[in-house]
Order: structure tokens, then C-alpha cells, then sequence
């Protein structure tokens, strides 16, 4: 009788162990083996000290947790305030800021430069707004080359002008470096230096038509060109790109930016009238 009592206990604790067990798989089965250890003394399995180093094991995992939640917040209020100066410049200058998916889109953009590289690209932050010679629309656009981990995100804010009398033949000009290598990917070529004796060593110039290309730039294309480091100019049709090739331009400076590429683009439509002055 006595072997039968102590027999039946056991029994007892083994089905309650073997309970408790399957509640503990059922309920954190998908969780990390650190977060069961420390739940399982409230089930009465471990002791409680058990569960106080588990914690402490499971302390690296909750401060990269901690840290990812951080910075995703700081990026999200980042680009909030981004958001907002440049709203607050749309309505100094008298421009309309224009909603992501609105406005120009990057199918609009097609054959040009900016986004013939990378993948998966990104118009944001629109302003759209009038002046004498053209529609323009400055905003951020974003793209990304590589993948994985070796994925990079690349950011340049850019003026697109709409011209409403001129045409320019296909051209871009931009720093010379890994990128110019692109441009002769996607139906340009790159210009012979030799016969561009004001093409600054800094930049490349690459287009479809030579002579059409060349035509355009003259002594005060070159000087103001030269003056800006890291300038990018593209031109296709109507349209006018001006830009600095990765990199964001600060909503408070976003004025001098613009005028900077209003110069710029008043060249070129006087040269793409005939205007051009001495080469």
C-alpha cells in the first residue's frame, strides 16, 4: 500500500511537470530560450535567482532592441522636420507643397541621369512653384545600389526646370569619378576632352549629339560651372536638372539653393536660344 501511495505521488508530479512543460511550449514556444527562463519560476519550475541571470543574458538583446526602437523614432522625427521646413519655405517663396505620389513623378524622369542609377527611386518632399522662364519643382530624391547588407541609400535634393520656350539636346555634366561610367551606360557617351578645352578636370560631359551639346556652353557656362563645386546639370527636352550628386541640401538653405540653380538655368536658356556669347 505504502509502495502503491508513494508510486502514485510520483506519478502526480510527473503529470504536473509534464503540464506545466506543454503550457511553457505552447505559450513561448516561438520566444527567445532567455525570455522561458525567466517566465518558467512564475510557472514554480525554477527557482527565482535563475530567472535574475537570465536577464542579465538577455540584457545585449534588449539594448539592440532598445536602440533600433531609438533610432527608428529619431529617423521618423527627422524626417518630420524635414517635412516641415520645407513647407515652411513653400509658403515664403509662394510655392505649393506637393503630397509623395503627386506632382512630377519618376516616370517623368525617364532617360535622364538621376534616375538611370541605383534602384528603387524616390521623389519626396516637393515644392512646385513659377518663375519667368519656367514651372520648377525642387524636391528630395532618393535611390538605392547595392543589396543585403551591402544595400546603400543615396540622397540628393534637385530643381527640375520646365521650360516654356527652349529645348536642349540630351546632355549631362557631372564630377567626374565612378559614377560617369553610368552615364555612358544608359545611351550617352562621354565627349572628348580634348576638343572642351574650358571642361574643368573635375567633371565629365556626356551626351548624344556632340556638336548640339557643345553648342550650349560657352565661356559663362564654364566659369559658373567652375565656381560650384560638385554641380550636376542634366537636360533633355524641355526639362533642365540641376543638382549635387548625394547630397541633401538643409531646408534653410534651401533659398540660396534655388537661386543658385535659377543662375544656371538662365544660361542655358539663352543658349539653347542661340544666345551662347564667346566660348
Amino acid at each position: 500500500m505504502c509502495y502503491n501511495r508513494a508510486a502514485s505521488a510520483t506519478l502526480g508530479t510527473a503529470l504536473q511537470t509534464l503540464r506545466v512543460s506543454t503550457v511553457l511550449e505552447e505559450r513561448y514556444g516561438t520566444m527567445p530560450h532567455q525570455l522561458v527562463e525567466i517566465l518558467t519560476p512564475l510557472l514554480g519550475q525554477q527557482p527565482m535567482p535563475y530567472s535574475v541571470s537570465a536577464l542579465f543574458r538577455l540584457l545585449p538583446f534588449l539594448v539592440v532592441v532598445v536602440l533600433i526602437v531609438l533610432g527608428l523614432v529619431w529617423a521618423q522625427r527627422s524626417v518630420l522636420r524635414r517635412t516641415a521646413g520645407f513647407q515652411q519655405v513653400a509658403a515664403r517663396l509662394g510655392f505649393f507643397y506637393v503630397e509623395p505620389g503627386e506632382g512630377l513623378l519618376v516616370e517623368d524622369l525617364a532617360g535622364f541621369q538621376l534616375v538611370a542609377q541605383g534602384k528603387d527611386g524616390r521623389i519626396s518632399n516637393m515644392l512646385q512653384g513659377k518663375s519667368p522662364l519656367a514651372d520648377v519643382a525642387v524636391f528630395d530624391y532618393s535611390y538605392v545600389t547595392g543589396a543585403g547588407k551591402r544595400a546603400q541609400t543615396h540622397r540628393q535634393s534637385v530643381i527640375c526646370f520646365q521650360s516654356k520656350a527652349s529645348s536642349w539636346p540630351a546632355f549631362a555634366l557631372r564630377p567626374a569619378g565612378p559614377f560617369h561610367r553610368f552615364t555612358e551606360g544608359v545611351g550617352y557617351r562621354q565627349l572628348d576632352r580634348t576638343v572642351i578645352p574650358l571642361l574643368p578636370e573635375s567633371h565629365v560631359l556626356c551626351g548624344d549629339d556632340e556638336a548640339a551639346v557643345l553648342a550650349l556652353f560657352g565661356v559663362m557656362q564654364w566659369k559658373a560651372i567652375t565656381s560650384q563645386a560638385r554641380v550636376s546639370l542634366e537636360a533633355r527636352g524641355g526639362r533642365f536638372l540641376y543638382y549635387r550628386q548625394r547630397q541633401r541640401i538643409k531646408p534653410d538653405q534651401l533659398e540660396q539653393f534655388l537661386s543658385e540653380g535659377l543662375e544656371m538655368f538662365a544660361m542655358f536658356e539663352k543658349s539653347a536660344d542661340g544666345n551662347l556669347g564667346p566660348h
